[in-house]
């Protein structure tokens, strides 16, 4: 494992060992983005410089993705899920108001003994 600057107090390392992401495969444009936003599809190009976005089938539910790019993150770190301290979700569109999305993943991945915590955009949560 890496040596990292930042511990807690009884000495594991705190920081990102890793990253992942796994995008829906769906594709949505700025034509019905802007349609249901009542805007237009340059302004949202020009503002965001967004031109199209990934989109979950009608099945998956936010966990689904942040699963499999929980596996890739621990793929890239070299640990194991049983290792993390804690897992972090960050979305506008969680799976239910409450238990926070981060708990389906915690089980899912096999990781008991983090700590989770969700930031729904919004919310304030």
């Amino acid at each position: 494992m890496t040596e990292h600057p930042v511990r807690t107090p009884g000495g594991r390392p705190i920081g990102t060992l890793g990253t992942g992401s796994y995008p829906p495969a769906g594709t949505v444009s700025n034509e019905l983005v802007a349609e249901r936003a009542g805007t237009t599809p340059e302004r949202i190009s020009v503002k965001a410089g967004i031109h199209s976005r990934c989109y979950a089938a009608d099945h998956e539910a936010t966990s689904d993705p942040a699963v499999e790019a929980a596996r890739a993150a621990l793929a890239d770190a070299g640990i194991r899920a049983d290792q993390l301290g804690r897992i972090v979700v960050a979305t506008s569109t969680p799976d239910h108001p409450r238990p926070a999305t981060a708990c389906p993943v915690r089980h899912r991945i096999g990781a008991p003994g983090a700590a989770v915590r969700e930031h729904t955009q919004g919310t304030g949560q």
